[in-house]
């Protein structure tokens, strides 16, 4: 009798150990930005009046390339938890576009780097050889900005006039969620690959905007701005004590501009291929 409790403990530790233990995962792909929402304005202005137009222009600012290192530990054969390390290089994005008759053109677009933190419930089917699993789980933006640049130009007596525009954004801290399906295949009881579908909803509320560089006509004015047009600040609400002219006209020159804070959607649909690494 005692032979045979002895053989159940060491049959039940056996399958415990094997069943679960700390894996490191690294992942690439790249996301889509989906599903849309209103980013800007596309407009063309014919000064015959025939052909002008407005027109939304609908998106995301979350396309691009997701590189994610992964450790994760299963708690038994079908349950683990994991904290993925997230570094997003955005795509570049019209948010707003607008042209006319007499070839003016004025179009701005956006990029964000992120390095989120992504904590996730993992649940697997498990398999010596083939399993499948969905994780699900929270994205945490902790570093990052937008980098937005505004392009114009406009005919003029001495020819044509362009202008650029670069501007940093940086976000208050947000909260996102993340979701994936996805089979594996282990190679070796040590490394197995993994093909992954994912989706990321996120929206960040800006915190503040700066104009990195404000350039006409290949000259560098920024210098020459002062700090209510360099610099704006993002508020709730505005009224007549707010630093806007448009509420108060005791504004201060010298002091960032406040504008109404209104999110921006960096949601993403998107593949990943990846190795794991059993330890």
């Amino acid at each position: 009798m005692k032979k045979i409790v002895l053989l159940a403990v060491v049959l039940f530790t056996g399958f415990g150990l094997k069943a679960q233990g700390f894996y490191g995962e690294f992942n690439v792909g790249y996301g889509f930005g989906i599903p849309s929402s209103n980013l800007g304005t596309e407009s063309y202005a014919d000064l015959s009046g025939n052909g002008s137009y407005q027109k939304p222009i609908y998106g995301t600012l979350g396309s691009g390339l997701n590189l994610t290192l992964t450790p994760g530990y299963m708690i038994n054969k079908h349950l683990g938890v994991e904290l993925g390390i997230n570094y997003f290089l955005g795509s570049k994005t019209v948010i707003s576009e607008a042209s006319s008759s007499v070839n003016a053109t004025d179009k701005t677009t956006a990029h964000s780097n992120q390095l989120r933190l992504l904590p996730s419930l993992v649940v697997s089917t498990g398999g010596d050889k083939l399993y499948a699993y969905a994780k699900a789980g929270l994205a945490i933006p902790i570093f990052g900005d937008t980098k937005g640049l505004r392009e114009g130009s406009a005919p003029s007596p001495l020819g044509t006039l362009t202008t650029e525009i670069e501007t940093t954004t940086k976000g208050n801290v947000s909260l996102g969620f993340r979701g994936s399906v996805g089979i594996g295949y282990n190679i070796s009881e040590l490394i197995g690959l993994q093909l992954e579908v994912f989706h990321t909803s996120l929206t960040i509320k800006p915190k503040s905007r700066s104009v990195d560089s404000y350039v006409i006509a290949g000259q560098d004015f920024t210098s020459a701005m002062n700090t209510y047009d360099k610099e704006t600040t993002y508020v709730e609400e505005l009224n007549s004590t707010s630093n806007n002219s448009s509420t108060n006209p005791n504004y201060s020159a010298g002091v960032a501009k406040e504008e109404l804070a209104t999110k921006t959607n960096f949601s993403q649909f998107g593949v990943s291929l990846g190795v794991k690494f059993n330890f």
